[in-house]
């Protein structure tokens, strides 16, 4: 439970901004991939949002590679980025998907930030390469790399299920399915090992103002052997969790853990924590 490193200051636009990098992911050579965004201090939405390559493990100064929003032909715009991945060394995974600012209860004056996760989408890494939408993952809610270069894992939004599809030649079958378990979203794989978040408190649906959305405050940890299919299940305890991450050698798994409490009758999922599982 020890920090190694703090990095400050990952962007240059200035002491009037507030900065902020998500979805980090650090490639085998070392290079990390992140979102990045500024904005100006008390502003509701960023004024510049990007995703960007770092040659080691600072930030600071991260060459974009691609703009957001962006526009993918025949997709609806997509307005955020989340569940950044390598796959191999030139190429990216991640969702695409839209960004709202509603109130955060109908009586409150505080915003909160909603994303839902629209599309896969893939990203060469190389110079002036485009996104491109992967068929077939209408509402994913997390995406992971497979085996290879040209394998992913992905959930769908409402769905039980996780997918494995061979991006070449767009081959796709059910690597999993939770059924009465619940929704499976947030997957990790590691060689032969697949992490999911399934249950909870998770809700998918339409929303009047923000259209088709799945709310998530977080589930209960799967772990599954994809030779077997046994399923696992990590004992949550009190908390909710979210971002389940196997490390390298699939021998353990951190997660955000959540609390719930109940504030004056209302309940409230308080800011996570990471918890460390060993080898399930």
């Amino acid at each position: 439970g020890r920090q190694v490193k703090l990095t400050c200051d990952l962007t240059t636009v200035g002491v009037d901004s507030t900065n902020s990098i998500e979805s980090a992911a650090p490639a085998a050579d070392g290079r990390l991939a992140f979102v990045e965004s500024s904005s100006k201090v008390g502003a509701l939405t960023p004024n510049t949002t990007a995703i960007a390559i770092a040659p080691g493990l600072d930030p600071f100064g991260a060459p974009m590679v691609q703009p957001v929003p962006y526009v993918i032909p025949g997709e609806p715009p997509l307005a955020g980025v989340a569940f950044v991945r390598w796959l191999g060394d030139a190429r990216l995974a991640f969702l695409g998907g839209s960004v709202a600012y509603p109130h955060s209860c109908p009586m409150c004056t505080s915003f909160d930030t909603v994303f839902s996760g629209l599309k896969v989408v893939t990203l060469d890494v190389t110079p002036g390469a485009r996104p491109a939408a992967v068929p077939g993952t209408d509402f994913a809610s997390g995406v992971s790399a497979g085996a290879g270069a040209d394998e992913i894992f992905y959930t769908i939004g409402g769905d039980s299920r996780v997918f494995r599809r061979t991006l070449s030649t767009g081959e796709t079958a059910v690597a999993h399915d939770f059924g009465p378990a619940g929704i499976a979203r947030d997957v990790h794989v590691v060689g032969n090992r697949m992490a999911a978040v399934v249950g909870g408190r998770v809700a998918f649906g339409i929303d009047p103002a923000l259209g088709t959305i799945q709310r998530d405050s977080g589930g209960v940890v799967h772990v599954v052997d994809l030779t077997t299919d046994a399923d696992h299940v990590l004992d949550p305890g009190e908390l909710l969790f979210r971002r389940p991450a196997l490390s390298p050698d699939a021998g353990g798994l951190v997660a955000e853990g959540h609390q719930v409490i109940d504030v004056g009758g209302q309940t409230i999922v308080a800011d996570g924590d990471l918890y460390l599982f060993g080898a399930p």
